[in-house]
């Protein structure tokens, strides 16, 4: 089943996404960023109410050529109506973010007119 979302006033990409911890789940508006080429990067608030297990600390180059220190939390989420393990990134901003990891097997049908778009494998 595809994943339909919306475009924001800021010309972002947003989706409904429920994230799971092993002790907890929510659901959340994500901003789909092909900047980002990780799977997941979600606010420390949210990985410590769901309770996510660290896997590891490693290192991510930013759009401005930085390096910052990341930490990887072992994660779920409901994507395409299945349940999947992911690699989610602490992050200490609020936005939470879908990489390209998530999508290298799907297509991904922007319409700017009617301010939508859909996720399909």
């Amino acid at each position: 089943m595809p994943l339909h979302g919306f475009i924001n006033n800021r010309d972002e990409l947003v989706a409904e996404l429920t994230i799971m911890g092993f002790r907890a789940e929510t659901t959340v508006k994500a901003i789909v960023d092909t900047g980002f080429s990780g799977e997941l990067w979600v606010p420390a608030s949210i990985i410590g109410n769901l309770g996510m297990d660290l896997r590891v600390a490693s290192f991510t180059h930013l759009a401005d050529g930085s390096r910052i220190r990341n930490l990887t939390f072992n994660g779920k989420i409901r994507w395409m109506e299945r349940i999947v393990p992911v690699s989610v990134i602490l992050s200490f901003g609020d936005e939470i973010l879908i990489g390209t990891q998530l999508l290298r097997s799907c297509k991904c049908i922007i319409d700017y007119p009617a301010r939508q778009f859909v996720i399909e494998e």
